[in-house]
């Protein structure tokens, strides 16, 4: 249903905003910050169940490509974590968009 959809994107979006804040380092977050993506990422982050599908789809490329700065290590630990299906669950939904 959209709820349950929309309760998946709320919970991928407190995953994310908690991987990006602990496992990137200072620099990468710094100009991730300094960039237009920022702006998005603030918007989806104030209300993710009100984020329209063409937004999702764009923050969910965008978090996905500064995930890849994350140290192998903190990668490995993610992949294995309860968190990783909600993330893929969301990947199947918007990658392709």
């Amino acid at each position: 249903s959209e709820d349950e959809g929309d309760d998946l994107f709320a919970q991928f979006v407190s995953i994310v905003d908690t991987l990006l804040g602990d496992h990137l380092p200072e620099s990468i977050v710094n100009d991730f910050i300094a960039s237009d993506d920022f702006a998005v990422y603030q918007q989806v982050a104030e209300s993710p169940s009100t984020t329209d599908e063409e937004t999702r789809a764009a923050y969910y490329h965008m978090v996905d490509d500064q995930l890849g700065n994350m140290s192998a290590e903190s990668i490995s630990s993610f992949v294995e974590s309860d968190d990783f299906a909600i993330y893929q669950a969301i990947g199947e939904r918007y990658k392709d968009e």
